[in-house]
């Protein structure tokens, strides 16, 4: 046969057919429970999520709250200050990092305060004087010597400007010198 022309074949009405009454009828219980059925199923579903999220949320909320609290002792300068997360997910690589932070900076304080001690260690047993300057040429350390030396009376001269302190001309004015060029005087 020709190909080239669509054939037309009369199917059988069915029930579920809208053009027929009984059609009409089904659509229209089916619209009617559907809906109800829709309405029902959206509000068990919002019941159930506002549910899951609640439960979800409250320990999250609980694991954020330990993170902030363990951030709020360390910038208060407790380094010992830990995070124990032990899920393993984003919240737990968080709570890692700022346990190595704070291994890190305890770590690097306790370098810097042996060399403190050392350096005032060998700085307070000389017998020439050493002293320490800001940018602003203010007074911020000086040893035993350098007091006996300088006349220096008691910590009531630190912080303020050295010329004002020694009251030598020459010595004041060799600092300014040095803070000018960068270099120390000796």
């Amino acid at each position: 046969g020709d190909c080239s022309q669509s054939c037309r074949i009369p199917l059988a009405k069915s029930s579920a057919d809208p053009e027929t009454e009984s059609g009409r009828l089904l659509a229209r219980q089916l619209g009617e429970e559907g809906l109800l059925a829709a309405f029902v199923g959206l509000l068990l579903g919002g019941l159930a999520s506002y549910l899951v999220s609640g439960l979800l949320a409250e320990p999250l909320a609980a694991r954020l709250d330990k993170l902030v609290r363990a951030l709020t002792r360390a910038r208060k300068g407790e380094l010992d200050s830990r995070v124990d997360d032990p899920t393993g997910d984003e919240i737990a690589a968080v709570g890692e990092a700022f346990n190595w932070l704070m291994d890190s900076l305890g770590e690097q304080l306790e370098e810097a305060t042996g060399e403190q001690r050392q350096f005032r260690g060998l700085v307070e047993e000389m017998r020439e004087g050493v002293v320490l300057v800001d940018n602003l040429a203010r007074l911020v350390y000086y040893n035993p010597a350098a007091a006996r030396l300088l006349g220096l009376e008691g910590a009531s001269v630190l912080g303020r400007v050295f010329a004002y302190v020694v009251q030598q001309c020459q010595l004041a004015d060799a600092l300014r010198r040095a803070l000018e060029l960068g270099t120390s005087t000796e």
